[in-house]
């Protein structure tokens, strides 16, 4: 037991009795509180842990209490004895206002402390874990005294009082989640205490006992440290070799096997003793592969293999299956992601929290029938704002006597619906589906404008102006998202190709691996990125609408051209920090095709020169951007022609290339280099493409056929182009018709041709040839590999045949629509 006066005298020393005042809690904020006072924070946290101390000294063993904490006087310096502080009643310190800004904070507290337990309650431990990263923080800020210390000897300090947590809380399961963020700040402020932490705790495990795997507190503990050493490693950069890191997998692995004793006879909906092990595996796999196999899925079939042992002797793990929904959404292989998506029964409001782990892989694996079950999602909303606003609400709510409290509930969470991202996603895509739908089963222009006029009602101008994107409220639940696989950077479409290209080194941030370091909030950078993607997403419809209706006998240009203008403004603003991307193929091995957001761009800037044409006076020769606003048509076809060429040629390079590696590398005993069909998302890439601006432009060629044809019908004006240019005109859209109808059969022939050459069979003399271990031992059973497998190779072959069937028949529509 601690010397009660002896820590009364340290903690009075440190905040002197005239300034000591009771402590409060701050008010809510989303930054570091060191960052709103220095000195401040380092008296709050001394006055935390102070208050906390009295009194757990004087009532040792004894559960936290409920209730707000005690404003007593001993801590304010009053002089009144720390026993009578006590008569009033303070809880521990697992309350939202003491662990506001860290991720997934939540109790340790997992058994009733013994009267000889120095430590107790989690929150004691965490306070003094937190009080030593303030001074770690204000010594790197030059805040005296500390900074006359330096920041190695508040890095000790720290390293010191993990450890201690460790010592004495590591048998707890959220031990790890407590100080991972801890661990980040140890590893930066100084390398030598974090190795000496890691040390420290491997030397502990060393020491311990022969058959500790098996004991529960020794081996939970032993997964807390390794966990933590992850996290160091990640945050110094130490990055081990492709063979370093197996052998580090396969001595997690048989640490696992070991514990396998500790399943039997357990509750398969409890979180498992050693869950994370899998994990771990699969998480120092993805650093190595994102490091020296970044073109390569093998390491990524690896991880899904130690993962599906996990699942399989924890099937309720949420963790072990959104990892595994990952692994195969990175691979392509959407039927088994969405297979085990829906085993987490995802409902109700964690449709608001949750879809942005499936919705990347629907919508760019070709599976958007799957993805309209997105109106679940709008459904919900609506439903909660009928019902939330129901008279019978309000007087249930009186009947128990909470109208006071339940009144703002529903206001609050009816504003925060109301606002969400998710939803607006939810609404754009779903009007996005409708439209690809509708033209790739029909085409008929007239039902397209009666579509696309449906569509613009539903996502009317007002509900996506600058100011509502601002107010728009990100509630997606990034605590979990596995470290290997962030958010998507900017649209759900591109998602995956977007992580693909990341750890290529085309756009570094879509796979940065610190992007958990933070709060687990969406942080301001990806708000702004979301914005403009769902920005940029709605004003499709309308800009497609308006390229239908320039053909309109009643059609009034000026005023077409003036609402086109605006929105092609914003929509180019929207897509700037994406078409400031690499665009396309560098000459670097294995990255990918080019996004398709600059043909989008060029294909509405279009839209907008045909909306000039005919146009007389300086407005209309104002926006058209090549002279004149028929050569700035002309020359805008000829470069969208070379664009989409481009584009297509470099995906259909890109598939089959991996296709070829795939099969020339099965039959050789070395070990190839990697290529496997699934492997730099290469269907993604296509279904991407396909989905928004292959679609976007085979449309505008309809449209822009049907203006030309009642143009030469027309009585033609002073303004409009001349019998010569439009026959131009029409014989460069054609041409454009042409090369796109040659470009997406292209690309349909090897999906085609991908399917027929991807089978089990091969994956399995792949996996020999690869290196891949199959985890050998009673944890990993044949049928799992076997399941594994299957389920890669039906998810890539059935996400190849859905795009090569809407490409086959995007194919035909845009062929008869300028016949």
């Amino acid at each position: 037991m601690p010397n009660r006066d002896a820590f009364k005298g340290a903690f009075d020393a440190m905040i002197p009795q005239s300034t000591a005042e009771p402590y409060s809690p701050p008010a809510a904020s989303s930054q570091d509180p060191v960052a709103e006072d220095p000195s401040a924070a380092l008296e709050a946290a001394a006055r935390l842990v102070k208050e906390f101390q009295i009194w757990h000294w004087c009532r040792p063993g004894s559960p936290p209490g409920d209730g707000a904490f005690a404003r007593h006087s001993a801590c304010a310096g009053s002089g009144s004895s720390a026993e009578g502080a006590l008569q009033r009643r303070p809880i521990s310190l697992h309350s939202s206002h003491c662990r506001r800004n860290y991720p997934r904070a939540r109790s340790t507290h997992t058994h009733t402390p013994s009267a000889g337990d120095t430590l107790g309650l989690g929150g004691h431990g965490w306070c003094q874990v937190e009080l030593a990263r303030r001074r770690v923080v204000l010594a790197q800020r030059g805040v005296e005294p500390l900074a006359a210390a330096g920041v190695a000897a508040a890095a000790v300090s720290l390293g010191k009082e993990l450890l201690d947590y460790w010592t004495k809380l590591g048998h707890t399961i959220s031990c790890a989640v407590d100080l991972r963020h801890y661990a980040r700040i140890l590893a930066e402020a100084s390398p030598e205490a974090a190795l000496q932490l890691v040390s420290e705790m491997d030397a502990a495990w060393v020491g311990a006992a022969a058959d500790a795997a098996v004991q529960l507190e020794p081996l939970r503990r032993r997964v807390a440290a390794l966990c933590l050493e992850f996290c160091i490693a990640e945050q110094l950069k130490r990055t081990e070799t492709v063979p370093e890191t197996l052998e580090r997998c396969r001595a997690l692995m048989a640490l696992y096997t070991a514990a396998s004793k500790l399943y039997e006879g357990a509750d398969p909906r409890e979180r498992g003793p050693a869950d994370e092990l899998p994990l771990l595996a699969a998480q120092y796999l993805t650093v190595a592969q994102r490091h020296f196999e970044p073109g390569s899925a093998r390491l990524l079939i690896q991880a899904q293999l130690y993962v599906a042992v996990g699942l399989e002797h924890s099937k309720f793990n949420s963790d072990l299956r959104l990892a595994t929904c990952s692994l195969y959404s990175l691979m392509g292989a959407s039927t088994a992601a969405l297979a085990i998506f829906k085993q987490l029964d995802v409902k109700h409001i964690q449709l608001d929290t949750m879809p942005q782990h499936i919705l990347p892989t629907l919508l760019g694996c070709g599976d958007w029938e799957q993805a309209l079950d997105l109106r679940s999602d709008e459904h919900m909303h609506r439903s909660h704002s009928r019902d939330a606003g129901r008279a019978s609400s309000s007087l249930l709510a009186y009947n128990h006597g909470t109208l006071a409290t339940k009144v703002p509930e529903f206001v609050g969470f009816k504003e925060r619906l109301h606002s969400s991202h998710l939803r607006a996603v939810a609404r754009t895509e779903v009007e996005m589906m409708n439209l690809r739908k509708a033209f790739i089963q029909t085409g008929e222009p007239a039902d397209m404008l009666e579509v696309l006029a449906g569509s613009c009602h539903a996502l009317p101008q007002g509900d996506f102006t600058k100011d509502r994107m601002e107010q728009l409220q990100f509630n997606e639940d990034l605590s979990t998202h596995t470290t290997w696989h962030s958010p998507f950077p900017s649209s759900p479409m591109t998602g995956l190709c977007d992580w693909w290209n990341g750890i290529l080194g085309a756009a570094p941030s879509a796979a940065d691996p610190h992007w958990m370091q933070g709060d687990r909030a969406v942080p301001q950078p990806q708000q702004q990125r979301w914005r403009d993607g769902i920005q940029a997403r709605f004003l499709i419809p309308h800009l497609l609408r308006a390229a239908y209706s320039l053909s309109a006998p009643t059609a009034d240009k000026p005023l077409l051209l003036e609402e086109i203008a605006t929105n092609l403004r914003v929509l180019s603003t929207s897509l700037n920090a994406t078409l400031g991307e690499s665009s396309g193929s560098s000459g670097t091995a294995g990255v990918l095709a080019p996004r398709g957001d600059p043909v989008l761009a060029r294909t509405f800037t279009l839209v907008r020169d045909f909306a000039s044409l005919g146009v007389g006076g300086a407005d209309g020769a104002a926006i058209a951007a090549g002279g004149t606003n028929f050569e700035a048509v002309t020359s805008g076809l000829k470069l969208l022609q070379t664009e989409v060429l481009e584009v297509c040629t470099a995906l259909g390079d890109n598939l089959k290339k991996s296709c070829e590696q795939t099969i020339s590398d099965a039959g050789r005993e070395e070990k190839p280099a990697g290529g496997l069909p699934i492997s730099q998302g290469a269907v993604a890439a296509i279904g991407a493409f396909l989905a928004e601006p292959l679609l976007c432009v085979s449309m505008c060629l309809q449209a822009w056929t049907r203006q030309l044809a009642k143009s030469e019908k027309r009585k033609k004006k002073s303004s409009s182009p001349s019998a010569e240019q439009t026959a131009e005109l029409k014989a460069a859209v054609q041409s454009l018709a042409a090369a796109l109808g040659s470009s997406i059969q292209s690309l349909q022939a090897n999906c085609e041709a991908a399917v027929s050459e991807t089978k089990p069979e091969q994956m399995q003399i792949l996996l020999a040839a690869s290196g891949i271990q199959i985890p050998a031992g009673d944890m990993m059973a044949p049928e799992i590999v076997d399941g594994v497998l299957d389920g890669i190779v039906t998810g890539i072959q059935t996400s190849l045949k859905s795009v090569s069937v809407k490409l086959k028949r995007l194919q035909a529509v845009t062929a008869a629509s300028v016949m």
